[in-house]
């Protein structure tokens, strides 16, 4: 992403101007997903193209250093806290009711909207336990710059192309930002590190590489609370997220997101197997990328504003006990 444009300098500072286009950006992208209410899904590029969403390549996230074209902005957690959390937890999994497959091919409304609901409470008990086990000992924080009425979340009852009725329920979980500091004093954004990190529960799972709407509504509730405030992160140009993306009872996924050249940049990782009893391989991924750490040079490149020379980006690595200068880390 280029820096804006030059006439803008005599009058405000160039990276607020590009955080307010940022912004308008989301608001453009919320607005287009909603008169798409219909929709659950989005498979091909031009649909995506249309909503001002780039799918970009798939996001590795069983490779501990990765050969990546694209920016990548979170690694996964240490393995000692993901056993930590496991301890914890225990490594069985929450028991569900068991799945009434045989009325399954009715079409009542009633009933298909019960199933829809039912595997939205799958999805969430097994989002639950990956987030306790994942934040027993974590620096993550609770997002405090997230609004209430942003968070998405509801029922919606379309109709496919045989008039059928079926249901998409789905619900923003958890919002979680990178505090200054343990004291609750210090439990504001951290200047250095723009990167933020949550969860969706979803009846649906997205199949064939497609998105779900409630994955790029979260992207965009969470990402806004980002740019909001021009002043939040004025030394960075880019504000990433990572998405922990829970499909009913059966699959999950991690999703990158960020915003580059006016458009909401979404990177999905393969579908994680959570049709298990116990903490599987899968699983366990899971809770190691939601206490992922932040890494990546999300500093503005170099243009002159008038900024201390030292004021650049260099590459340090940083322990997590110890909150980073500044979070960047080229993998």
């Amino acid at each position: 992403m280029s820096p804006p444009s030059e006439k803008h300098r005599r009058y405000r500072d160039p990276r607020k101007v590009q955080r307010r286009q940022d912004f308008k950006t989301l608001c453009a992208i919320l607005e287009r997903l909603e008169k798409r209410r219909s929709r659950p899904v989005f498979g091909t590029a031009e649909e995506l193209d249309d909503l001002l969403v780039v799918c970009g390549a798939p996001f590795n996230i069983d490779d501990e250093d990765p050969i990546d074209v694209e920016p990548r902005y979170f690694r996964p957690g240490p393995v000692d806290k993901m056993n930590q959390g496991l301890q914890a937890e225990g490594e069985e999994m929450p028991q569900l009711d068991v799945i009434e497959a045989h009325k399954l091919g009715e079409q009542e409304s009633a009933r298909l909207d019960r199933f829809a609901y039912d595997a939205l409470g799958d999805a969430w008990r097994r989002g639950e336990y990956c987030e306790s086990a994942a934040w027993t000992s974590t620096y993550w924080q609770r997002h405090r710059y997230v609004k209430e009425r942003n968070q998405p979340g509801g029922c919606e009852g379309p109709y496919d192309g045989r008039f059928a009725p079926y249901y998409h329920y789905f619900t923003g979980a958890s919002y979680r930002m990178w505090p200054r500091g343990e004291e609750p004093k210090n439990w504001i954004y951290h200047p250095d590190v723009p990167h933020a990190i949550g969860t969706v529960y979803d009846c649906m799972c997205p199949r064939d590489g497609s998105i779900l709407r409630s994955e790029l509504l979260f992207a965009v509730s969470l990402l806004k609370a980002s740019v909001r405030d021009a002043n939040m992160f004025i030394d960075h140009q880019v504000c990433p997220i990572l998405i922990g993306s829970f499909h009913g009872r059966f699959s999950a996924r991690i999703m990158q997101a960020y915003l580059q050249n006016g458009r909401m940049v979404v990177r999905p990782s393969r579908l994680l197997n959570f049709h298990t009893r116990v903490a599987s391989y899968d699983v366990k991924l899971m809770i190691r990328w939601l206490n992922c750490s932040p890494v990546g040079d999300t500093r503005w490149a170099s243009f002159d504003l008038s900024l201390p020379k030292d004021r650049g980006a260099t590459e340090v690595e940083f322990d997590r006990d110890n909150p980073p200068t500044h979070a960047i880390s080229v993998l």
